[in-house]
């Protein structure tokens, strides 16, 4: 399940940071064209809950959202004009193996009460919980800028029997030992880093610990009303993602008060690098023609160039108004393309304002017989009293890795580079991953529980290939389940299409129980695999009762089915 994020934040502080007064209305217009939505409203606690479009982090914070929003009232448009100085600090990193990348930078003005900080470390887990994927790609720590004893800053691996800190809430010194093993936060996260159970990341201020990522920060370096500056580290296993998370923070952050953003030199070894935060750009180029052929009507190139300056672009028009250069701001790692540039014209233009027309054809439409196949057979299983499920075509790559099963054992799992969540970190070869997940979330259900889901997946042929699957999985999860009560109900459902089903047994690659699953055939041809779930698989699942499952490639019983009754009349 895709948990979309959600923040709380002060009604009276967001028109605080616009600038303006918002009428209710108005505001969810706006949030609504930035594809955001009120979920809550408290007027006596001051108090709102949005919904963040995912691929927009930057909107976590009220200071991300006001903005946005000053950018769609015409307050103020274009890239943000930040202030970047020099902050005297520096940062030698010695790259621990666990973790090898590091990013810090300054926020000078940055002035905290009670409600700023609360939203504040919300921002920080908000970021932990998407892009950080719950701190092992990513982990950030906040510090009050004055409370840092030294601006040499150090980023190393040290023992965790010898170094020793104050961790955040602490009232003495313990060793990072004690820390990860006996602190709320060490026992939560104390894994992700440490290597050969010894070894951990750290970031030293001098000869003073101040944070050990991604676990908690030093008591010495503690936020608190009345701070008045920030310290940011970034560090992770993804140098790029390291680098653009603290891009976001200090951007974003920097709007409250126009601070300005204090660059950290980096030195690896004798050799300098980078400064960070990099606050790196970036710059696509599209037609004016292309744009108004994919909205539909006719844009100036101005308008064009005006639009995107409300998105918070930097945009001007190229080669005699033919195309158009824009420059999207550091914050935005959501833009990916040409396309990109295109909705954020149509979003500032207003979805509402685009005119309709009427389609040159209008033509009688007609199902394609695959997709109607698909249907016959969901009634089919519907009418055997199983209920259908349609889910995500997302899925942990655990589970895409079990289904590999039958027909698709000799493919490969489609793993996504950098997925949002990691939960849904691949491509569902089959729907046997989304009906397992089903019975996982549904074990309060009265027993027996029948399942079933038609949809599509997708698996790596060889290096380079891809390919696409249409199937069929129905389950059956019950106090006490065997191989004969998933097979009756599947052999009913191909009997009734004129099919005739048989079964031939099969080895398993660890999904089914040994002995007791087999290859499905329609008239001689394999076209799906059954079987009894393994125990260990339902364990690791959290699935507390046995689990009877068959999947169907659609496509492969199409074929023989269309073959025997010539296909829909």
């Amino acid at each position: 399940m895709v948990v979309v994020p959600t923040i709380t934040i002060s009604y009276s502080r967001l028109e605080e940071l616009i600038g303006r007064e918002l009428a209710l209305e108005e505001l969810e217009d706006l949030l609504f064209r930035v594809k955001c939505g009120i979920e809550n409203l408290s007027l006596e606690a001051d108090s709102i809950e949005v919904e963040i479009s995912s691929d927009r982090p930057d909107l976590l914070a009220p200071e991300g959202l006001a903005r946005a929003i000053k950018g769609l009232l015409g307050i103020e448009t274009g890239c943000p004009r930040l202030e970047v100085v020099d902050s005297g600090f520096s940062l030698t990193i010695e790259s621990p193996p666990s973790r090898p990348y590091i990013a810090v930078g300054i926020l000078y003005d940055y002035r905290l009460d009670d409600r700023v900080l609360e939203e504040l470390i919300q921002f920080q887990e908000k970021l932990h919980a998407t892009i950080g994927r719950n701190r092992r790609k990513i982990a950030i720590g906040i510090h009050d800028l004055s409370k840092v004893p030294d601006g040499n800053i150090v980023y190393k691996e040290v023992d965790v029997t010898r170094a020793t800190m104050t961790p955040l809430g602490g009232s003495k010194e313990v060793t990072v030992r004690e820390v990860l093993e006996q602190t709320t936060q060490g026992e939560k996260y104390g894994w992700i880093s440490l290597r050969d159970k010894r070894y951990h990341p750290a970031i030293y201020a001098g000869d003073v610990l101040i944070s050990l990522p991604p676990v908690i920060n030093s008591d010495v370096t503690r936020l608190e009303p009345g701070t008045q500056g920030l310290f940011i580290d970034v560090t992770g296993v993804d140098e790029y993602t390291v680098h653009k998370t603290l891009d976001i923070l200090v951007s974003v952050l920097s709007e409250k008060e126009k601070g300005r953003i204090g660059r950290v030199r980096v030195f690896k070894g004798r050799v300098e690098g980078k400064p960070t935060p990099q606050l790196s750009r970036g710059a696509l180029q599209v037609e004016v023609s292309e744009i108004n052929r994919m909205l539909g009507f006719r844009l100036e190139p101005q308008e064009v160039v005006s639009l995107l300056g409300k998105m918070r672009w930097d945009a001007r028009v190229l080669s005699n108004g033919r195309i158009i250069e824009a420059e999207f701001p550091e914050y935005r790692i959501d833009i990916l393309h040409p396309v990109d540039v295109i909705e954020d014209v149509a979003v500032a233009y207003g979805y509402d304002r685009i005119p309709l027309t009427r389609p040159l054809a209008m033509l009688k439409p007609k199902r394609l017989e695959l997709p109607r196949f698909a249907r016959l057979l969901a009634r089919v299983v519907a009418g055997l009293g199983f209920l259908e499920l349609l889910t995500f075509i997302m899925v942990p790559r655990e589970l895409s890795e079990l289904s590999l099963e039958g027909i698709y054992k000799d493919f490969g799992v489609l793993e996504l580079e950098n997925p949002i969540t990691e939960d849904m970190d691949s491509v569902r070869p089959n729907t046997i991953p989304s009906v397992l997940l089903a019975l996982r979330e549904s074990q309060g259900s009265p027993l027996p529980l029948k399942v079933f889901e038609i949809g599509e997946g997708g698996y790596a042929i060889g290096e380079s290939l891809v390919g696409i699957s249409r199937s069929l999985s129905m389950a059956v999860m019950d106090d006490s389940v065997s191989f004969e009560d998933i097979q009756a109900p599947v052999y009913s459902v191909l009997s009734r299409i004129g099919v005739t089903p048989t079964t031939r047994r099969a080895l398993s690659k660890g999904l089914f129980v040994k002995g007791r699953t087999a290859e499905l055939l329609a008239n001689n041809e394999v076209v799906g695999v059954i079987g009894e779930v393994n125990p260990e698989v339902l364990v690791r699942l959290n699935i507390k009762y046995p689990v009877a499952l068959a999947c169907i490639d659609i496509s492969r019983l199409y074929r023989v089915w269309s073959g025997l009754k010539g296909g829909f009349a």
